[in-house]
């Protein structure tokens, strides 16, 4: 099992109140072949001083990083608790493939508005 792993990245989006840098820790418990279940928080600070999304995830995990075959589909949902996103919910879900194309993620989900 492997728990708190802190990674950041950015996220870009089509919406602009979800595009900005996010700071991701990372859980997860896998059997020997790689897969397993993964679940996690982020921190995603809107661009332009847009406010700050607080996000909960969890999925399931085939692969890892270091073999190059990572493989993460799951569900994240997020709550704006500042600035232009300050009373938002979201609900993301997403891909992370590793093993096709480089690292690529992409996700697709709604907002609902105050």
């Amino acid at each position: 099992m492997a728990e708190g792993n802190k990674t950041q990245w950015r996220d870009e989006a089509s919406d602009p109140r979800v595009t900005g840098n996010a700071f991701w820790t990372t859980n997860s418990r896998v059997n020997k072949y790689g897969r397993g279940i993964t679940w996690g928080t982020c921190e995603l600070f809107v661009d332009n001083d847009g406010g700050k999304w607080e996000i909960t995830w969890d999925g399931v995990v085939e692969g890892s990083p270091a073999n190059g075959d990572l493989y993460i589909k799951g569900v994240a949902k997020g709550v704006g608790v500042e600035g232009d996103v300050e009373g938002l919910t979201a609900k993301w879900f997403y891909i992370l493939d590793q093993a096709n194309v480089g690292f690529y993620y992409t996700s697709e989900g709604f907002i609902h508005e105050k």
